[in-house]
């Protein structure tokens, strides 16, 4: 009786203990489906008076939970810049638009906010990667200023005007800097979109083996290709010229293109972004001569061709002043960081169409002053072109020159005296002569050469105008 009582107690605690964990008899209500929640650290939760005797790491990544950001995500422990995403999956740990690996390749840390990699130009390519640090289109090796977009450096001293074929020979003189590349639109472009530069790149690289700058000048007028009139229909200037002129130069050409002609315009523009294309970013390149439509093809004058004859054709002081403005500007706009010339002549008879033009020309900020005047005229005498002269002595601007003429023409010169020029060029602050071939080649004016190059050298040093600074408000 005794045994079957203590049976009967043991059999009902037993029950209690099996229906508080669960248990039954099958008769009872199914368990509520559990609802999932997220996962809870394995280690125990313990009072701020209880003691951790050993450490605790849920995700068993080897970093305590009380220090792990992420103590269940055994492949995260940190969060730097608090973003929710961890250091080992966040490509910018420090949230400051660098990522870790170009940080670490830039010598900045990739974990301080305030320490970014240097980048002048902000292309988001670091100095220490970018070729061209300030996005000029001339790598760093070749820019005089590599972290200056906005400084451009002139050429100066003296240069050979002729360096076609044979006469390359002039560069040689010890006191040449470089030499002018001329070369005729027709040459270039023999038919319309097909371009031949082979020119142009063997005399650049007669100065490359000689550690020269260049200049360039294409020829239009006369020297425009034909397929301008014959295949697209532009307009031609049909000049007449005094009779004088022409008993002394039989050979002379009466007609080319008009250059407000919109034909002409378009394909002039091709022209020249080709070039640019080709010769912008060449550190070599020191100057290029806007090409005008009038005798010549860079010089701006139409000696010869009778008053009459220009009015007929709508050549105006306003027609002219304002097709000229128009091509610099278009230069300009394919040469982004070259220094660009423009030469003037009295024109119409007159200074004042020259005059509008450089001085329009150098007071757009627009064009960040880097159009210069040129004058191809420098003889030393003060009774050719007085006005203009007079311009030059109080402009501004960079004056870049070629000589009149050759030292066996002494009638060209003041007093018969070649010698005259240099004297010319210190009073106007020419820094720039074209000399022609002939008296490059031969010894005779060496030290007149060699004392010119010093002079524009002391004037012309870099922390005075040895360069055109075009962030200029």
């Amino acid at each position: 009786m005794k045994q079957s009582l203590v049976r009967s107690i043991i059999i009902s605690i037993f029950a209690i203990i099996l229906a508080a964990c669960g248990g039954g008899n099958g008769d009872t209500a199914p368990d509520e489906p559990s609802i999932s929640s997220p996962p809870i650290a394995q280690c125990p939760i313990l009072s701020e008076n209880d003691a951790l005797l050993e450490t605790c790491d849920s995700d068993t990544d080897g970093v305590d939970d009380s220090v792990d950001e992420f103590p269940l995500d055994k492949s995260e422990s940190f969060d730097f810049d608090g973003d929710g995403v961890g250091d080992n999956a966040d490509t910018d740990d420090d949230n400051d638009a660098w990522s870790d690996n170009d940080e670490i390749e830039c010598s900045s840390d990739p974990l301080n906010t305030n320490s970014q990699p240097k980048d002048n130009d902000n292309d988001h390519q670091c100095d220490e990667l970018d070729l061209d640090d300030d996005n000029d289109g001339v790598i760093d090796i070749d820019d005089p200023f590599p972290n200056d977009a906005y400084k451009i450096k002139l050429p100066k001293g003296i240069f050979s005007s002729h360096t076609e074929g044979f006469t390359v020979d002039s560069l040689d003189n010890p006191e040449a800097r470089g030499g002018l590349i001329r070369v005729e639109w027709e040459t270039i472009e023999p038919e319309p979109g097909e371009f031949n530069f082979s020119e142009i790149d063997l005399l650049v690289q007669d100065m490359k083996d000689r550690k020269q700058m260049w200049s360039l000048g294409v020829r239009t007028s006369f020297h425009s290709p034909t397929w301008l009139a014959e295949k697209l229909g532009a307009e031609y200037f049909e000049f007449e010229f005094d009779e004088d002129f022409l008993e002394q130069n039989p050979d002379t050409i009466t007609s080319w293109p008009k250059p407000w002609d919109p034909v002409v315009q378009d394909r002039l523009r091709i022209l020249v972004d080709e070039l640019a294309a080709r010769y912008n970013t060449d550190a070599d390149l020191g100057l290029v001569y806007i090409s005008q439509m009038a005798s010549i093809g860079i010089e701006g004058h139409f000696i010869g061709v009778t008053e009459g004859s220009l009015a007929e054709n709508g050549v105006t002081e306003e027609s002219w002043v304002n097709i000229s403005v128009a091509t610099a500007e278009m230069f300009a706009a394919a040469f982004t960081n070259k220094a660009l010339a423009f030469e003037i002549h009295d024109i119409l008879f007159s200074p004042n169409a020259a005059i509008r033009i450089i001085d329009s020309l150098w007071e757009n900020p627009e064009l960040h002053y880097r159009i210069g005047a040129a004058m191809w005229w420098l003889s030393g005498k003060t009774s050719y072109q007085p006005e203009l002269l007079a311009f030059m002595e109080s402009f501004e601007g960079p004056i870049y020159a070629q000589l009149i003429g050759k030292s066996s023409q002494p009638q060209r010169f003041e007093n018969d005296e070649f010698t005259s020029v240099f004297d010319q060029a210190d009073q106007l602050g020419i820094r720039y002569i074209e000399i022609w071939n002939n008296d490059m080649v031969i010894s005779d004016w060496d030290e007149n050469y060699a004392l010119f190059n010093e002079q524009v050298d002391a004037r012309y040093s870099e922390t005075n105008a040895e360069y055109i600074d075009t962030d200029i408000d």
